[in-house]
């Protein structure tokens, strides 16, 4: 006979319905993330033991039963004990029962039911769910319940239901300008599964590299990959081993510009004549592609067609940011076509050339995607904008008709503080003003992986469990903000700014000047605070913050990508007390721009705040100064980040005046 669950008095059955009592308060205690849309706490613990064991009831199919498997494993890994290889069967005492309702799309799309319920009493529990995504939503749901406790393994007794609040979690890895092997990329694809993440973006092909084997321009990965691609039974691997998870997967191919890679092996696509080699560094490359031939188009047209085949998904993002056009303004056969066609810009022959990619994947029955860039007058309105520019960009996208996806603040490669992720949210800033039905035209929102400065074997200590932080904004109720909650339920330390600082090799002297290059040396008494777990609190490893040479005629280094909350702290040596002129070199290519302040080790305030003002690009620099009292002898200073938006290169320390006998400063 199979068991009846009964929660309490917490739960009536009255014609198979269940009704709960929604009144209990919201339990948040739990290491869960993200957090459920409901979750009621009742007395008790369900223990694990020997004896547990899963039935699938209702539909099933193979990814359920891979996903149950999965679960067992986990489970015993956790716990010791011998779940795996048991037997489904009602002879065995069943602890967990699934029913699932009915299949899911063939193709996973943004319309899925992703939506479960799960009631755990203290002998049994029970997973219902509408379709197999919910239910494997609700299995990491459970596994992560589990918990030791003085009597061993058990899980709290308590009734969740629960549905994302928005139906786009994405995460995008960069896999063109660091390598990403296929084992990294399934490992962050677990990750993805663990915190309920349904979207993975896979960048392909970039000015350093195209990652994917093309059976019909074969050169585009020999001549473009440095030998490093995946074939194409690689990437159905992975599109496999995604939808198990619940994860879509969705293809960029970065066009028109970020397109060196696709011109080593057929210069003739590219606005200018080759030869063209892979870029070796960073930034904003001129190779572009040539939208006025027709043979550009038909290349297209059978490369989409080869990729469609390859990635199932509605979507194809394919780029479009971050085209100066250089090659278009030096070719005159170009400005020629520009000027029979009636266009005066560049952006028209871009808005030109996005519209025909539209034709040539509607024909494949694909829905395109594109960066902020591609939001022209007559790009069609089914066209998804994706917002890496702000919220500014996102409201304009949705004013105009357009379903737009956030990645502005959701930047985990460039160690963004942890609270910073948590508290931006694509619905609010901007978005606040729009009606509700523009508001149900915002998907969602898309963690970024740029692998500029992130190689394989940093990528998954860089971006987790900090990317929990956006996963659960994106899934959970928008009114869960507590930092101090998420910052425990990842498994964080509290943070402390104010760590004692080790006197290392030589402390720097004032008056004199802090180079950014003390980063790549911990000897040099330079400390600093990172949300990324292993690294918190300690002196900064070279591969834990972005240092990038300087692109002007400065030199030196900066650290890119500062975030609101974050801190650098400096040992100094101060020879005589004072006042002293703080000169910092920095900047900015966001419309706001940045500030930070100075503070001593007793967090006093030394500066008051220095604006960083926009200097229109990230390596066109600007010099901000302020004043300084600063006591002598040896001391830890610290940068404090207010907002995030700025580079830093170095701060001076220049005297002014020493103060008078007896005078304290």
């Amino acid at each position: 006979m199979k068991p009846v669950l009964l929660v309490a008095n917490l739960v009536v059955v009255m014609a198979g319905v269940i009704l709960l009592d929604q009144t209990a308060p919201r339990a948040v205690a739990y290491n869960l993330v993200p957090l459920p849309a409901s979750m009621i706490t009742l007395p008790g613990k369900m223990p694990i033991n020997k004896n547990f064991n899963v039935h699938l009831t209702g539909y099933s199919e193979p990814r359920l039963k891979r996903a149950i498997e999965r679960l067992k494993v986990a489970l015993s890994e956790q716990t010791g004990l011998p779940l795996t290889n048991q037997e489904d069967s009602w002879d065995q005492q069943v602890i967990l029962t699934i029913q699932c309702d009915h299949a899911s799309a063939s193709v996973q799309g943004i319309a899925d039911d992703e939506s479960y319920k799960l009631i755990v009493t203290t002998d049994q529990a029970q997973l219902t769910a509408p379709t197999p995504l919910g239910v494997l939503r609700g299995l990491e749901t459970f596994r992560q319940l589990v918990e030791r406790d003085q009597q061993g393994f058990a899980v709290s007794a308590m009734v969740i239901t629960d549905h994302p609040r928005f139906p786009w979690r994405g995460l995008l890895i960069d896999s063109a300008r660091h390598w990403m092997p296929v084992d990294v990329i399934k490992q962050n694809l677990d990750q993805m599964s663990a915190v309920k993440m349904n979207v993975f973006h896979w960048h392909l092909s970039d000015d350093q590299g195209f990652r994917v084997e093309s059976k019909a321009y074969p050169l585009l990965q020999k001549l473009g990959s440095d030998g490093d691609f995946y074939t194409q039974a690689q990437i159905k691997d992975i599109v496999e081993y995604a939808r198990d998870r619940g994860i879509r997967v969705i293809p960029e191919f970065d066009i028109p510009g970020h397109s060196t890679s696709w011109f080593v092996g057929y210069p003739d696509l590219a606005g200018a004549p080759g030869p063209y080699s892979l870029a070796r560094s960073w930034g904003i490359k001129d190779p572009v592609f040539d939208p006025t031939r027709e043979t550009t188009y038909q290349f297209l047209d059978v490369f989409i067609g080869e990729m469609a085949g390859l990635f199932p998904d509605t979507f194809f993002h394919i780029g479009g940011d971050e085209v100066n056009g250089k090659q278009w303004n030096a070719s005159a056969s170009i400005q020629a076509y520009k000027s029979q066609h009636g266009m005066s810009s560049n952006a028209q022959l871009q808005a030109y050339f996005n519209q025909r990619i539209d034709t040539i994947l509607g024909k494949y029955g694909k829905t395109m995607i594109g960066w902020d860039e591609v939001l022209t007058p007559g790009i069609p309105s089914d066209v998804i904008i994706h917002s890496w520019r702000g919220q500014k960009s996102l409201v304009q996208a949705v004013a105009q008709g357009h379903r737009a996806i956030l990645s502005s603040g959701y930047y985990v490669d460039n160690d963004r503080g942890l609270f910073t992720l948590y508290q931006n949210d694509p619905l609010e800033g901007a978005a606040a003003t729009l009606s509700d039905d523009q508001r149900k035209l915002i998907l969602g929102g898309e963690a970024c992986a740029w692998t500029e400065h992130i190689t394989a074997k940093q990528i998954v200590a860089n971006l987790w469990p900090r990317t929990g932080a956006v996963a659960e904004r994106l899934w959970s109720p928008e009114a869960d903000k507590d930092d101090a909650s998420l910052f425990h339920r990842l498994g964080y330390d509290a943070p402390s700014k104010k760590k004692s600082t080790p006197f290392n090799g030589t402390p720097h002297t004032i008056p004199g000047t802090i180079q950014v290059e003390d980063f790549d040396n911990g000897g040099e008494g330079v400390g600093y605070l990172s949300f990324v777990q292993s690294n918190a609190g300690k002196y900064r490893p070279k591969e834990g913050v972005e240092i990038e040479n300087c692109a002007d005629t400065g030199g030196g280094h900066n650290v890119g990508y500062i975030a609101q909350g974050q801190w650098l702290n400096y040992t100094v040596d101060i020879a005589h007390a004072g006042t002293y002129t703080v000169a910092s070199r920095v900047a900015s290519g966001l419309d706001n721009g940045g500030s930070f302040h100075l503070e001593d080790e007793h967090d006093r305030n030394l500066t008051g705040s220095i604006a960083v003002p926009t200097t229109g690009g990230w390596q066109k620099w600007t010099t901000v100064t302020t004043k300084a009292v600063l006591p002598a002898g040896k001391h830890v200073l610290t940068l404090v980040e207010d907002t995030n938006g700025y580079n830093l290169n170095w701060v001076t320390f220049t005297a002014v005046e020493q103060p008078k006998a007896n005078e304290q400063p």
